[in-house]
């Protein structure tokens, strides 16, 4: 809730059938048949639901953000939604003009990433380094890789910290994973 009001924009509009809107985004039908639900003291109806896919939430026993479409205007948000997460910069340790390097014989590559510094957020403040934390508190974490870890674990914002997960099941989505892990 922002101001009083749904960020998300409910309770939409009913919606005889569905269809694409003028900047390629779907509509989805909401049926008027009359069905109210009371909810906490509140009468909800077809447009207070959010869309969802019954087959797969019951198949993966958890909420899937999908999207149908087939217009060519929704590319642009697709790849956008896609491709967003954290800014990246790629460096790299050069030769001095004199031919010799600073770089000692044994590479710290982990102390290299948290002596880095992006934006506001210091490195030793982030999911990944919180990841390292979680392996040496839990003996569980050990066996995981990272991309298995979020269906264990949950990351606590405030605390900046990864706890075991107490119920349910996710599948992740990780901010970019290198192409070399299969």
């Amino acid at each position: 809730m922002k101001d009083g009001k749904c960020s998300k924009y409910f309770p939409k509009q009913f919606q005889p059938e569905t269809i694409i809107d003028q900047d390629g985004f779907p509509v989805y039908r909401r049926r008027d048949n009359g069905h109210t639900v009371l909810k906490n003291g509140i009468q909800v109806d077809n447009r207070n639901v959010v869309p969802y896919n019954a087959k797969l939430l019951t198949k993966y026993q958890a909420h899937i953000n999908m999207e149908w479409c087939n217009q060519s205007t929704s590319i642009k948000y697709l790849f956008k939604y896609i491709n967003k997460g954290y800014d990246r910069i790629t460096a790299a340790i050069v030769l001095n003009d004199d031919g010799t390097s600073n770089q000692p014989q044994n590479i710290d590559e982990i102390k290299q990433y948290i002596d880095c510094s992006s934006g506001k957020t210091k490195c030793n403040e982030s999911m990944f380094t919180s990841w390292f934390e979680a392996n040496s508190k839990y003996p569980e974490a050990q066996n995981l890789t990272y991309s298995k870890f979020v269906s264990k674990f949950v990351y606590v914002k405030k605390k900046k910290e990864w706890k075991p997960r107490q119920k349910g099941y996710t599948i992740g989505r990780l901010i970019w994973v290198p192409p070399t892990t299969g």
